[in-house]
């Protein structure tokens, strides 16, 4: 069975790169756009190729009903239960996301991102310049991260999003960005290049400290998260600059601290680096069922008395939500 299995994999992928070679020669030969590893593309018969050859992303959105909102029984994913009234203002921050891809929510977790600002020291001095992320696991002891990790603003427009359960799909992390000086553009450290996500995957980021243009931050294509992409070797994954500029409306991500940005992250995104900055916010992954992290063992047996209190205070959308960090049935 696995000689068969090998021989599979090795035709399979002799086929993917036997197809990428043909699209190379035929639809990627315009140098402005194409060279080096930036050979990514969102022309539609490039895409359908690439798709059929390697099916599994889109079979994770047609599962997970991110295609066809087909009935709960014949899909991968769950409804999701007792999420409150929508109020008018939070059925406009889901039309926004679902026209950009992208929704901002200026200093709603004003008082939070300060607790949390001062909590954990984010400040230039207690993380200096070095060449890669600070990566900080958020403890779900401290209520400021659970409370807005199951955020009823979050989760119903997440749920409505998706039309299902949405499901926080490992910790939260606080994510800190100093760097030093000029950065090369292929070393590693930072995604400073055009990319995208885990299939269905969307993303929250709490701003944690004030952010204009003249900061490091993200950037996000508008719109681009309606493209089902897919890539076959390790070079079309990547996106040119100049082919994002001139094909998208680039949207920078700053505001002010507290400040709450939804995006989903099958979008095309990269960090814009600025040297001698300092950028911090809490960094939330959702998705409607697939690639979840299974880590909720370790996460549980640290829960402290306070924290258990508050998950037995959660309606059911919320608690089903942390269902990969905790089992549901513990607490209620």
């Amino acid at each position: 069975m696995n000689f068969f299995l090998k021989q599979f994999k090795l035709t399979r992928n002799l086929i993917s790169k036997g197809f990428f070679v043909l699209l190379r020669l035929s639809f990627l030969r315009n140098s402005q756009y194409y060279y080096g590893r930036y050979l990514g593309t969102d022309n539609p018969l490039v895409l359908f190729i690439k798709n059929l050859t390697r099916p599994k992303r889109i079979l994770k959105r047609l599962l997970y009903r991110q295609i066809v909102r087909f009935p709960f029984l014949l899909s991968a994913a769950n409804q999701a239960k007792e999420l409150p009234e929508l109020p008018y203002e939070w059925q406009e921050y889901i039309e926004i996301l679902k026209r950009d891809g992208i929704v901002f929510i200026p200093g709603f977790f004003k008082k939070r991102s300060k607790a949390l600002t001062e909590n954990y020291k984010l400040n230039p001095q207690d993380f200096p310049p070095r060449g890669k992320y600070y990566k900080l696991t958020a403890d779900f002891n401290d209520l400021d991260i659970l409370n807005i990790t199951v955020d009823p603003m979050i989760l119903t427009i997440l749920a409505k999003y998706y039309g299902c359960q949405p499901y926080l799909r490992q910790e939260p992390c606080i994510n800190c960005t100093h760097l030093g000086t000029e950065k090369e553009p292929l070393a590693p450290g930072f995604n400073d290049f055009w990319h995208y996500d885990t299939v269905n995957q969307t993303t929250g980021h709490v701003l944690l400290k004030d952010l204009t243009l003249s900061d490091s931050c993200m950037f996000y294509a508008k719109g681009s998260h309606r493209t089902y992409r897919e890539y076959i070797s390790k070079n079309d994954y990547f996106y040119s600059e100049e082919y994002m500029n001139d094909n998208f409306e680039i949207i920078p991500c700053v505001g002010e601290s507290g400040t709450l940005i939804i995006f989903d992250s099958n979008g095309l995104h990269r960090v814009d680096l600025k040297p001698s900055t300092f950028r911090a916010y809490l960094h939330l992954n959702f998705l409607p069922g697939n690639d979840l992290v299974e880590n909720s063992k370790v996460i549980q047996a640290a829960f402290s008395s306070n924290t258990k209190a508050e998950l037995l205070k959660l309606k059911k959308y919320q608690s089903a939500s942390l269902a990969h960090i905790y089992p549901e049935s513990t607490y209620r």
